[in-house]
């Protein structure tokens, strides 16, 4: 069902147009941007954009006004700094999506006996089931917390069930609603910041009922989908082939390249890195501002990877591996990110089912000062204290030798089971100037039950390892290099 979006796209910026414009010549490309000038089919398509990534609360509806041009300015001030909004700011948003809508399938699906058409995502949608009561079909989004309930109704029943959104939402601001004959809507976030949208359109003999709800860095696509919602069929979500959308991806794409190929648009700089994260310069210094790294690992079958919060803070862009990649969620008090890579994974790993033990052994993996050492390493050590400085419940000390680019990095069991992530080690040159000694090895851990709970606040199961037989060292080690990944922040 997913549309050629995608193909469109390559094709037009690849393949047409012959030579990539060059940069000097694109002064348009800089000029103030009007969205009106686009056709109806590329203003869609831009606000779908401008949803996906939170700054777009509206209907998808093609008609470009005040809404939609506030949130394209709110997009480039934060994600550019921007004072206006140029051609270049577009083209930037678009690639900025492109690989989510790629990797999901985002397009729209028409619900027969619903007589109804929405934003789906065809990739990385579970199949449809019924719930316990058998009166909706539910699906949602693998990998994330999006999920969809349908229905067809009377109006005692959905009555019932736009009561309780709003006993859902109860206590967390105004919720939003909608009264009319043919239409009611109600939405709302509830106390713990969930959101949940629900939407009734009247079909003659039933109201069409779809109801919404999402978590953490899926709550935009809650309005996304919401403002897709359309009666009857309705054309697929696309750009125009030969559209102005499609030439200013094009520009900028060429305007990158150049950029790139002469070095005069150097990386903005990040901030120093925490205790435990690696900073090092790119292999073209001069031109270039510094790269930070740290480790992180695969912990579910989309190519999400758990790191640690400081590794990726105040990033412009990332890799892993290599590759680029998005932050989907941090907690600043855990000191944990989820990052989404969209490549899928056979191999990720697992949890184990309980807290470490005090003097149990354990294996740290990671990629420990890059420049140096230039690959994955492994040490050994085990749990010293079951808690951190100041009896901090959320970490746990640990003896194994950890280095700057450690960061993020999995600690295992003899299993090879996940029970912390890296995240410090003691400042050893402070004590020594503090306490007039050097301690020696200790470091410290996020606990894998506080790395569990965050995954599952933000969407991903986590696996949890069944309890096999200890493996040997070197089985460890060949076991979790597998799934552990090298995290750069630019």
């Amino acid at each position: 069902m997913w549309r050629p979006l995608i193909a469109a796209l390559i094709v037009a910026v690849v393949l047409a147009g012959g030579n990539p414009a060059r940069a000097q010549t694109d002064d348009w490309l800089f000029a103030p941007f009007d969205g009106t000038r686009l056709n109806w089919t590329d203003r869609r398509f831009l606000q779908m954009a401008l949803a996906m990534t939170g700054d777009y609360v509206g209907m998808l509806d093609g008609a470009w006004g005040r809404q939609s041009q506030e949130a394209l300015e709110a997009h480039a001030r934060r994600e550019y700094d921007a004072g206006y909004v140029s051609a270049l700011e577009v083209g930037g948003l678009v690639l900025r999506v492109i690989g989510e809508i790629d990797e999901s399938g985002w397009g729209y699906t028409y619900f027969e006996t619903l007589d109804l058409s929405l934003l789906t995502p065809d990739r990385r949608m579970s199949a449809p089931r019924a719930s316990g009561s058998g009166r909706f079909v539910d699906f949602n989004l693998l990998g994330g917390t999006l999920g969809y309930s349908l229905t067809i109704a009377d109006g005692p029943f959905t009555a019932r069930l736009h009561e309780f959104t709003l006993g859902e939402v109860a206590g967390r601001g105004a919720p939003y609603t909608v009264r009319k004959p043919r239409l009611l809507i109600t939405s709302g976030e509830t106390a713990s910041g969930k959101l949940f949208y629900t939407r009734s359109d009247w079909r003659g003999d039933g109201w069409s009922t779809v109801m919404l709800s999402a978590s953490g860095a899926d709550r935009p696509l809650v309005h996304m989908v919401a403002g897709s919602v359309r009666r009857g069929r309705t054309p697929p979500m696309t750009v125009e082939p030969d559209g102005e959308l499609v030439r200013i991806v094009r520009a900028t794409v060429a305007v990158l390249e150049e950029s790139e190929r002469r070095g005069d648009v150097p990386l903005p700089d990040v901030r120093s890195p925490e205790p435990g994260a690696s900073s090092r310069a790119a292999p073209d210094a001069g031109a270039r501002a510094a790269i930070s790294s740290g480790s992180g690992f695969v912990v579910g079958p989309f190519g999400e990877v758990l790191s640690n919060a400081h590794v990726v803070r105040g990033c412009r862009a990332i890799t892993v591996d290599g590759q680029p990649a998005s932050v989907r969620a941090t907690n600043d008090d855990f000191d944990l990110a989820l990052i989404d890579t969209g490549v899928r994974r056979h191999e990720f790993a697992a949890f184990a089912a309980g807290p470490a033990a005090l003097n149990s052994d354990v294996t740290v993996i990671g990629y420990p000062l890059s420049v140096v050492l230039g690959g994955v390493n492994v040490t050994r050590g085990a749990v010293s204290s079951l808690s951190g400085m100041g009896g901090d419940a959320t970490r746990m000390q640990i003896s194994a030798p950890v280095q700057p680019g450690n960061s993020g990095g999995p600690v295992i069991d003899q299993r090879g089971a996940v029970v912390g992530v890296v995240v410090s080690k003691l400042d050893a040159q402070r004590m020594a100037e503090t306490m007039g000694d050097i301690p020696q090895n200790v470091n410290f851990a996020i606990r894998g039950e506080i790395a569990k709970l965050f995954l599952s606040m933000n969407g991903v199961e986590p696996s949890i390892e069944p309890g096999t037989a200890p493996l040997a060292p070197e089985d460890l080690a060949r076991r979790m290099t597998k799934v552990t990944v090298f995290v750069e922040c630019r």
